[in-house]
């Protein structure tokens, strides 16, 4: 149920195209097709992370692929996904993109280029307090944020280096942003890895952040 109603706010925010964009998302799915065009390209505009999450790559020692986009390379990626009218992007796969000094920039050029939805996956936790306002100010569609916990305790075991109350302090503050500006988009997600070390803080988790985002 909330699923759907999701989607209908959703189609309400975006309009006709992304209701078009999502059916044939799903179509690919249902059906197991590829497309020539993407529906999604993921960009990382950096492969560095300021934490480290028990169960993520970025905790493996020795890695040597740490490093953030520059803006040339950002530009050609986003002018390539603007070429072929991709009609969602997301800047980020596995790092943290805030981390990019550029992601202002680069949310500003695809929205003022007509992607339809650009969105962030992100641990909450940027070095510079004021750039997930300042993503928001240059028009993203879409944030998730990554909370794997619903108690200091289990939180900060998991994403170790993370701040528990910092993120839901940060999450708060893009809520409060988008209240106070009359704002419908950033849509605000956030989502949990259930594991060992949190798996009995579901139902709070759902309790608690229902009531907070959408």
């Amino acid at each position: 149920e909330n699923r759907e109603k999701s989607a209908r706010l959703d189609t309400l925010i975006f309009g006709d195209d992304y209701t078009d964009y999502r059916k044939r998302w799903a179509e690919i799915i249902k059906n197991k097709s590829i497309h020539e065009i993407p529906l999604n390209v993921d960009i990382e505009l950096a492969s560095s992370c300021n934490l480290r999450c028990v169960m993520c790559h970025q905790s493996i020692e020795g890695k040597s692929f740490i490093g953030t986009m520059k803006p040339d390379l950002i530009r050609r990626c986003l002018d390539q996904c603007i070429k072929y009218k991709i009609p969602s992007i997301k800047l980020n796969w596995r790092g943290e993109a805030t981390l990019n000094p550029h992601i202002v920039e680069a949310v500003r050029y695809a929205k003022n280029n007509n992607i339809l939805e650009v969105i962030l996956n992100s641990n909450g936790l940027p070095r510079n307090d004021n750039i997930l306002i300042e993503i928001c100010e240059a028009g993203l569609d879409r944030i998730i944020f990554s909370v794997d916990g619903n108690s200091k305790e289990s939180y900060e075991g998991i994403r170790r280096g993370g701040d528990f109350e910092k993120l839901k302090y940060n999450i708060e503050s893009v809520r409060i942003w988008r209240m106070k500006n009359r704002k419908l988009l950033p849509r605000i997600r956030v989502q949990m890895c259930v594991q060992e070390k949190n798996k009995t803080e579901v139902d709070s988790f759902y309790e608690y952040w229902s009531k907070k985002v959408d």
